[in-house]
This record gives C-alpha cells, structure tokens and sequence, in this order.
C-alpha cells in the first residue's frame, strides 16, 4: 500500500489540477498558463520516472533535468505575476543562474546516479522566498480580497512544499545511505502528501478563476 502511494496516488494527483484548470481557461492570467503548462510536464515526467522505476531503471538523472527546469517553471510564474521591476529583475536574473548551477553540480558535485541534494535544497529556498514575497507583498499590489486572488492559493501550496520538503532534500543522501527502508518510505509518503496537498491548492487556484 505504500509503494501504492508513493508511486501511483502522490503522482497521479496531478491529473486534478489538469483535469480542473482548463474548464476557466478564458480567464487564467499569463502566470497561471505558464504554471499549467508546467504541470503537463510534470505529469509526463511522473509517468516516465514511473515506468523507469517500475522497470529497475534509475530515474535520478531524469531528477537532475527537472530541478532545472521546475525552478525556471516557477521562477517564470512569479515574473508573471510580480509587478515591482526590481523583483522581476532579480528573478529573471536567477531563472538564467540556476540552470548553470545545475549543470556545473552534476558535472562536478553530484553526478547523474545521485540524487542532486545540493541545487534541490537551493531550488526549494529560492522558491519558498519567491511565495514568501508574493504572499508578502505591500498592500496596494493586492489585487482585491485574498482569497479571490490565484496566485495567493498557489503560493500557499508552494511555500508548503518546499519549505516541508527542505529537510528532505538536503539530507536524502544521508538518508538513502543511513535510514532502514521503513524510515525512508516514510519519509518519502510524507512528501508524497506535501505534493498532494500542494496540487490540491493549485486546483482551487484555477476555480477561483471562474468569479
């Protein structure tokens, strides 16, 4: 039941967001399309690391991809939704930077076969502060009550995520290395709750759309 879990109801939950999302398609903002079109990349890359696991294959260096591409995903949410110049330089800035720290931890730190500790603990920083900032913004950039605002509902299931996946991503060496096979799937089910609960708030992100 617990490989039941992680392999299959953690990532199948992404079908919700996929499923809900078009239906207010006429009024998703520009940040809102760039984060749907994410998670149909999501969702194609959760059935291939599903295959590979299935099939014995290791699936690290398809993670190494993703983090990549993940931050930049959510790095361009946030340039699309922030209105203060200077925050959308800076995160133009790193959606350039980050990329490149990828590349130069698999080639130097943590290779292919490994799982990409150091730019996962990176990438879950830097996006926890880019919800922070958005959920934390002066008052006149609001754009009217709290709940009415998408962006606020996925900011709250980003910021949830990350900042519950941090300690896992910065010892999941340690831990693959260290913990009995009980510890890690339990370790490992918690964050396959954190992604449920993250694409659940992404869901009602795309309803509120519809007022």
């Amino acid at each position: 039941m617990n490989h039941i879990f992680l392999r299959v109801i953690a990532p199948a939950s992404i079908l919700i967001p996929l499923v809900v999302a078009p239906v207010t398609r006429k009024q998703w903002s520009p940040a809102l399309a760039a984060l749907f079109y994410f998670l149909l990349f999501s969702g194609v890359i959760n059935i291939v690391s599903t295959i590979m696991a299935a099939h014995k294959i290791n699936n690290l260096p398809l993670l190494h991809l993703y983090t990549a591409i993940e931050f930049c995903a959510f790095g361009s949410f946030y340039y699309l939704a922030a209105t203060a110049p200077l925050v959308k330089k800076g995160i133009g800035i790193l959606i350039i930077l980050f990329p490149i720290l990828c590349l130069l931890n698999t080639l130097f730190l943590q290779p292919l076969n490994q799982f990409n500790s150091n730019v996962r603990t990176l990438e879950a920083i830097l996006v926890a502060l880019m919800s922070l900032f958005y959920l934390g913004r002066p008052a006149a950039q609001e754009k009217g009550p709290w709940s009415r605002d998408p962006c606020n509902w996925v900011s709250t299931g980003v910021l949830l995520y990350f900042s519950g996946s941090l300690f896992l991503f910065s010892f999941a060496n340690v831990l693959i290395r260290e913990t009995s096979a009980a510890a890690k799937m339990v370790l490992w089910n918690l964050h396959g709750g954190l992604v449920i609960v993250m694409y659940l708030l992404m869901t009602k992100a795309y309803q509120v759309c519809k007022s």
